[in-house]
């Protein structure tokens, strides 16, 4: 996932103009869920606002508040709805491609991309649960 994580971070920085990154860092923190996953992801955006010549910090500032809200609301609330995750996917993808200034047909293709591929992680993950019974 890690390997996947940095490949967005370079895809996003060097061809594609969707928000990539985020997506990808919101899906490793959500099924790695410990502190280590939050700063990998706050220094690949590091990486990326370095690689993309923007302003250092800003958007490792926003997934770091946008992770750690997303750990924290599910650990105060024990929420593991997957009709809740995914919406707080499409969320913080459209308000990040709002905050970076990508384009808002690209920003809503992405967020639906994004809970798609959601699903069919959770999809994965529930048929290795029944196989390994």
């Amino acid at each position: 996932f890690i390997l996947l994580l940095f490949s967005s971070l370079i895809l996003e920085s060097s061809i594609l103009s969707f928000p990539l990154f985020i997506f990808f860092s919101l899906m490793y923190v959500l099924f790695k869920k410990s502190i280590s996953a939050l700063f990998i992801v706050f220094f690949g955006g590091i990486l990326l606002d370095a690689l993309l010549m923007n302003d250092i910090g800003a958007s490792s500032l926003f997934l770091f508040t946008a992770l750690m809200g997303f750990v924290l609301f599910e650990r105060v609330f024990s929420f593991q709805g997957s009709i809740f995750t995914a919406g707080l996917i499409v969320a913080a993808v459209i308000l990040y491609g709002f905050l970076t200034g990508y384009s808002f047909s690209a920003v809503l293709l992405f967020g639906v991309a994004g809970v798609l591929v959601f699903y069919i992680f959770i999809a994965q993950k529930a048929l290795k649960g029944v196989a390994h019974e």
